[in-house]
C-alpha cells in the first residue's frame, strides 16, 4: 500500500488498500477463503487497515502536490535569475559595443519564402555606426536595410545573411 501510494499518489494507494483488504480477508482471517468477516475483532482490524491505507494514500498525495509546487517555484526562481543575468549581460554588452571605435549594427535577418536572405531589420547600432553612416539610431532601429538604403547592392544582403547563418562578423 505504501509503495503504491508513494509512487502513484492518492488513487493508486486507495486501490492498493482495497485490494489488500480483500486479500487480507480472503487469505488471513478465519475461516480462510470465504469472503466474510468471522468476528467483530476481524471487522475492526479491516476497518483500521483500510483507514491506515487511506491515510497513507492521502499523505502521499499531499507529498506529491508539495513536491510539484516546490519544483514549480524552483523553476520560476531559476527563470527569474536567468532573466536577471541576461539583463546584466545585455547592459554590459551594450556598454562595450557603444564604446567601440568600429561601427556596429545588430540586425535581424529577413528571409524570402525559399530561405534566401531578402533584407535585414536594424535592432541596434552603436555611436561609431551613426558617425560612419551619418544616420541616427532612432532613424535606423526598427527599419529594414532596404527601407533606409533602397539602392543597396544585393551582395551586402547576401553577406549579412552569411554572417547571420555562421555567426561570424562581416567587414
Amino acid at each position: 500500500v505504501m509503495i503504491a501510494a508513494m509512487l502513484g499518489g492518492l488513487w493508486p494507494g486507495i486501490v492498493a488498500t482495497a485490494l489488500s483488504a480483500v486479500l487480507l480477508n480472503y487469505f488471513v482471517f478465519s475461516p480462510v477463503h470465504p469472503f466474510h468477516v468471522g468476528s467483530v475483532s476481524q471487522a475492526a482490524s479491516l476497518v483500521i487497515f483500510i483507514a491506515m491505507g487511506v491515510a497513507a494514500s492521502v499523505a502521499a498525495e499531499w507529498f506529491h502536490r508539495v513536491q510539484r509546487r516546490v519544483a514549480i517555484l524552483m523553476r520560476d526562481q531559476a527563470q527569474r535569475e536567468a532573466a536577471e543575468r541576461f539583463q546584466q549581460l545585455s547592459e554590459h554588452q551594450r556598454a562595450l559595443l557603444s564604446n567601440l571605435q568600429d561601427g556596429f549594427a545588430s540586425c535581424e535577418m529577413i528571409y524570402d519564402p525559399e530561405g534566401a536572405p531578402a533584407d535585414c531589420r536594424f535592432l541596434d547600432v552603436n555611436h561609431a555606426y551613426e558617425r560612419q553612416t551619418g544616420l541616427k539610431a532612432d532613424l535606423l532601429i526598427g527599419k529594414t536595410l532596404l527601407q533606409v538604403f533602397p539602392d543597396v547592392e544585393r551582395s551586402w544582403i547576401e553577406k549579412f545573411g552569411a554572417a547571420a547563418s555562421s555567426s561570424l562578423p562581416v567587414h
